[in-house]
C-alpha cells in the first residue's frame, strides 16, 4: 500500500517514524511536457551518496536538486531520447517504507538543468519549473523592444503569462496556478516595463514586490502567487495541535 502527502495516513506514518529501524526510498517520475509520469523509477536511499535537496524562499526560483540513480540495465542514461535530458521534467518524491506501506511525500517538479552518466550511475542536476521564466531554460525571453504593462488583472496577466507558447505550438506550463483569490479584480496600478532581453520571469517577481505577494511554485509544481497579508498560514501553524514529539 502507498499513501502520498494528499490522502496521507498520519497515524500510520507516525508509526513508521517510531520504528527502530526504517527504510527510507527515492522516487523520480519522470514527466511528459503535461506532466503526465511515463514511469516511476524506486530507488532505497544510499547513505554514502543520498544527493540533496536546496530549498530558500527568495521570490521566484526556491527548490534545486541534485541525486544519483543506479541504472545497472542502462535503461536511462541521459541523451535526447533518454527521459533524463536537459529542460526535461521530472517530480522527485522521499519516502519512509514500513512492512509493506510506503509513504510519499512529494518535493517538487524539477526542471532538468544538468545530466550525465558515470558508468552505471546517472547525475541529475534539477530546479523547480521558475527556471522555465527566469533565462535558466533559455525560454521566455522579451525579444521585444519593450512592452509596457498598465491597468491589467493580475490575475489574468498571470495566467495568461505562464501558457504563452512557448514556440512549438505548447504552452510553456501547463498546469493551472495558485493565484490568491485576492487578486482576482485588481489591476496593475504601476507602469511594468520589460525591457528587450529581459525574461517573463522578472514580471512576476516585480508583481510580487509591487502588491505585496510571494511568487514560487510549491511542492507540487504550481505555480504560486500568494497575498502576504492575507494568507494565515504562519497564525494556522501556530494553531496546530502537536502531532509527534
Amino acid at each position: 500500500m502507498e499513501f502520498y502527502d494528499s490522502n496521507m495516513e498520519y497515524n500510520a506514518y507516525l508509526q513508521a517514524l517510531k520504528q527502530k529501524f526504517r527504510t527510507y526510498l527515492i522516487k523520480v517520475e519522470p514527466l511528459d511536457h503535461w506532466e503526465r509520469a511515463i514511469c516511476d523509477i524506486v530507488r532505497y536511499v544510499d547513505e554514502s551518496n543520498t544527493g540533496q535537496i536546496n530549498v530558500n524562499y527568495q521570490q521566484g526560483c526556491q527548490r534545486s536538486c541534485s541525486l544519483s540513480l543506479a541504472d545497472l540495465g542502462k535503461e536511462f542514461l541521459p541523451s535526447e531520447n533518454s527521459v533524463f535530458w536537459y529542460n526535461k521534467k521530472f517530480k522527485l518524491y522521499l519516502g519512509i517504507q514500513h512492512n509493506d506501506t510506503v509513504f510519499w511525500w512529494s518535493q517538487g517538479v524539477f526542471v532538468i538543468s544538468g545530466a550525465n552518466a558515470e558508468g552505471n550511475i546517472i547525475n541529475i542536476e534539477g530546479v523547480d519549473k521558475f527556471a522555465l521564466f527566469d533565462g535558466t531554460t533559455g525560454l521566455s525571453m522579451n525579444d521585444l523592444d519593450t512592452i509596457v504593462l498598465e491597468k491589467k488583472n493580475i490575475r489574468d496577466l498571470i495566467s495568461n503569462t505562464i501558457i504563452s507558447d512557448m514556440g512549438n505550438g505548447k504552452p510553456i506550463d501547463p498546469i493551472l496556478p495558485h493565484i490568491d483569490v485576492f487578486y482576482n479584480n485588481v489591476k496593475t496600478s504601476n507602469k511594468i516595463v520589460l525591457n528587450n532581453g529581459s525574461y517573463m520571469g522578472e514580471l512576476f517577481t516585480q508583481l510580487a514586490t509591487d502588491y505585496s505577494a510571494d511568487v514560487y511554485y510549491d511542492r507540487n509544481g504550481h505555480f504560486t502567487f500568494t497575498n502576504l497579508y492575507t494568507d494565515n498560514r504562519c497564525m494556522g501553524y501556530k494553531l496546530l495541535a502537536p502531532q509527534w514529539h
